[in-house]
């Protein structure tokens, strides 16, 4: 029996994704650190298990093996969220450290503890975010720490796609979720600017004129899974409602 692990299920988007998931019929390890929004999610039905662990814990990849139980994994997606950090010259380093260790140290641990437990074919799936291609002021964090993320799946993707592991990388533009609003609220803070100006700038910098929406990211989660995406592997999907300026 396989699996579908999605680490940073409790969030605004890895809910979305969890109950894509269900919906297709996948069974769903949904990882996190919140014991109630965990216990939330197991309220959905049988489909869905939890385990919570810390990506931060140099053991966390033993505790997610040990969740299995002997189950094998069709999909690892991870969607954890980091600190958000403003300014670059102003972002203290604990901050910076804490970000690549849910992003960057904390996926590689899990893949690590996993190897030897994927079927194949399986998917990596990390969903970082446009601003690892793109960064701008006043989220240091994000542009940083995703940016690594996207060097991590590719290199993961060279050691595993020839055992049937392909590995990809989801970068959404902003999201509607209540922490790009954490996001606007700190560069209104650093700025001086409204929140509403800085929503509606965001949202004006896409040609779609809007945001990404949750849907979206797990509708692409979800997609990878299909045997045509193979050849998807060690590729980045922008969801960025077409915002992205640069080639490629």
């Amino acid at each position: 029996m396989s699996v579908a692990v999605v680490v940073g299920a409790t969030g605004a988007i890895g809910r979305v994704v969890v109950a894509r998931l269900v919906a297709e019929d996948h069974s769903v390890l949904a990882v996190g650190r919140d014991l109630d929004r965990l216990a939330e999610l197991a309220a959905v039905g049988d489909e869905v298990e939890t385990c919570r662990l810390d990506l931060a814990d140099p053991g966390c990849g033993a505790v997610l093996v040990s969740a299995l139980d002997g189950r094998s994994v069709r999909l690892l997606a991870h969607l954890a969220s980091a600190p958000l950090g403003g300014d670059i010259l102003d972002t203290p380093d604990d901050v910076l450290r804490a970000a690549h260790e849910v992003k960057v140290i904390g996926l590689l641990r899990l893949v690590r503890a996993l190897v030897g437990h994927f079927d194949h074919p399986a998917r990596i799936v990390a969903v970082g975010g446009n601003l690892g291609f793109d960064p701008v002021p006043h989220a240091s964090t994000a542009g940083l720490a995703n940016a690594a993320q996207a060097n991590l799946v590719r290199q993961l993707n060279r050691r595993l796609a020839p055992d049937g592991v392909t590995c990809h990388t989801i970068a959404p533009g902003p999201v509607a979720t209540a922490r790009h609003r954490d996001l606007l609220e700190q560069e209104a803070e650093a700025t001086g600017r409204g929140v509403d100006e800085l929503l509606a700038a965001a949202t004006a910098g896409a040609p779609l004129g809007r945001l990404t929406r949750p849907e979206e990211v797990a509708w692409a989660v979800t997609r990878l899974l299909d045997d045509e995406a193979a050849a998807l592997a060690g590729s980045t999907l922008l969801l960025d409602a077409g915002r992205r300026t640069a080639l490629p």
